[in-house]
């Protein structure tokens, strides 16, 4: 076992695939509690494959910082600030309470200029191809025979929240700065920075 964990810290492709995967975990997490959905589904034990060829590799990060910018994007972290290949300088972003709105459900808005700045920063690495398709089909597709579940007669009863607003915004703000400073602190250790 110890023969393992000394192959593993020698090896930095090794730690760095982690510190992605434990990234991408994070970044899944965050949009949970934020409730933002992003665009681009990532499975995070991708990052450790052995079987990744480089361009394979290189479009999961890709997607991953793309999600980061929408995520930073939709929680109000300025555009300018932003930067496509810094993923944890992006996620740090969101801990700056001056700026943000965590758990904003406002709608974005932005303007042409804004728009044209935000597209050059999203990667060339992410077009789609065929294997994007495949992949897609697969995640969407249910199974042949599923049945839907019926709904009881009556009234729908929905669960009332007694949390305002300041609250949950309080909340996740927190959420977000231990998640944060967690995989910045994971992130140093891993990449030795």
């Amino acid at each position: 076992m110890s023969e393992d964990v000394n192959q593993m810290a020698g090896n930095p492709a090794l730690n760095i695939a982690t510190a992605l995967a434990y990234t991408a975990q994070l970044l899944n997490v965050l949009s949970f509690f934020l409730d933002v959905r992003l665009p681009y589904k990532i499975i995070y034990s991708e990052f450790n494959s052995t079987t990744l060829t480089e361009q394979q590799f290189s479009k999961k990060v890709a997607k991953l910082n793309a999600n980061i910018l929408y995520l930073c994007i939709s929680q109000n972290v300025e555009i300018s600030s932003l930067s496509p290949n810094k993923t944890i300088q992006n996620l740090l972003k969101l801990r700056n309470n001056k700026t943000t709105q965590l758990g904003s459900q406002l709608p974005m808005e932005m303007n042409d200029q804004q728009a044209e700045q935000l597209e050059k920063l999203i990667p060339s690495d992410i077009k789609a191809t065929d294997s994007d398709s495949d992949e897609m089909s697969d995640w969407e597709a249910l199974p042949q025979g599923v049945q839907c579940p019926e709904a009881a007669p009556g009234p729908a009863t929905v669960p009332t929240s007694v949390m305002n607003s300041q609250q949950a915004s309080s909340l996740a703000g927190g959420l977000v700065t231990s998640a944060v400073a967690s995989v910045a602190s994971i992130w140093r250790g891993f990449t030795g920075r």
